[in-house]
């Protein structure tokens, strides 16, 4: 029984992702017109209300106008310097302490919109600009053509824009928590209400109850002796 248990402690899968942080980050040109204007008109209302002596003019509308310009600015800035997590647990877009995740096992397509890729299916939309994490775009089109490719509807001329994947790009490391509770067993639909009772397929995500394994993934169809994970 110990060395039963020993075994399987021993070959357990740990879950991991790579963390991508933009590169070559570029805003917009209005965007970047608009931070402008707004430095401007913060410096000009400033000027106007404290050291023009004269009473009538626009100090406040123009203070005014200059705070909206920077609070957009800022947000731009924050908008495209999201960091990307590709890997074992599909695609997650990290926004300070707040994490948006899209498992593999629920993408039905990944698509080219304007200058995103876009990843859609049953769970929240992700957009990836293309510029800004040009990089975390390549990881995303390699792991899905080889998770699922069936998902994957860009050009072949798209993907051979992208940079070439090297192990270096980002930084490794395991998924410490994926919530599984609530979520329906692939093979049964019965729900799963302990993370321990969860087993996941390491291809893509895939969730069933452990003793509802398949031989082979319902999703990817990947054998799965040797490729479950626990969360």
């Amino acid at each position: 029984m110990g060395d039963a248990a020993f075994e399987a402690k021993k070959n357990k899968r740990i879950l991991q992702e790579r963390r991508l942080a933009a590169t070559g980050q570029r805003l917009n040109p209005l965007a970047t017109a608009i931070g402008f204007i707004g430095a401007g008109a913060l410096g000009a209302g400033t000027y106007m209300r404290w050291l023009n002596p004269n009473p009538d003019n626009p100090a406040t509308a123009v203070l005014v106008a200059g705070a909206l310009c920077a609070v957009y600015f800022v947000w731009q800035l924050s908008r495209e310097g999201l960091v990307v997590r590709v890997g074992d647990a599909g695609v997650a877009l990290e926004r300070g302490n707040e994490i948006e995740r899209l498992l593999w096992c629920d993408m039905e397509r990944i698509h080219v919109a304007e200058d995103n890729l876009v990843l859609s299916g049953a769970g929240p939309t992700l957009s990836v600009g293309i510029t800004t994490h040009a990089r975390a775009v390549a990881w995303i089109l390699k792991e899905a053509a080889q998770r699922l490719p069936k998902v994957i509807d860009v050009t072949p001329s798209f993907v051979d824009r992208c940079p070439k994947p090297e192990s270096s790009d980002g930084v490794v490391g395991p998924i410490l928590s994926l919530q599984t509770a609530g979520r329906r067993c692939a093979t049964s639909r019965k729900v799963i209400r302990y993370e321990r009772d969860a087993r996941l397929c390491c291809g893509c995500t895939q969730v069933y109850l452990r003793e509802d394994v398949p031989t082979n993934c319902a999703t990817c169809g990947k054998p799965l002796e040797g490729n479950l994970a626990v969360p």
